[in-house]
């Protein structure tokens, strides 16, 4: 049976990524899986940034308001950061201004 649960300050995940954001996600529970629909414009821009990692090839991209609230949480701390580089704003579609991001270096790592 599907479900849509409105939430105020949702937690996304895209491509292993976690996106805080205001959503609607559905789940639909069958009886071999468990699945989770998610819609909303902050879910198509969160997309669009992961979308980024290919064209700007890196591993990560956040947008600056993201890495923002994570210092603001971990009061500041600088270390979680470092790995991060502050990019010029990217246009991204959907969204009326460029946003400011960070992103990671691409570390390739061969198992």
């Amino acid at each position: 049976m599907a479900r849509w649960v409105p939430e105020e300050t949702a937690g996304v995940v895209v491509d292993g990524n976690l996106v805080p954001c205001p959503a609607a996600a559905r789940n639909d529970i069958g009886l071999t899986c468990l699945e989770f629909a998610v819609i909303g414009s902050t879910v198509n821009a969160a997309s669009r940034l992961e979308g980024l990692t290919r064209a700007l090839d890196c591993q990560l991209v956040a947008s600056d308001d993201l890495v923002k609230r994570a210092k603001a949480e971990l009061a500041s701390a600088d270390a979680p950061f470092r790995s991060l580089t502050a990019r010029a704003p990217q246009t991204i579609r959907g969204l009326e201004h460029p946003i400011a991001i960070w992103t990671q270096v691409r570390t390739n790592v061969l198992a």
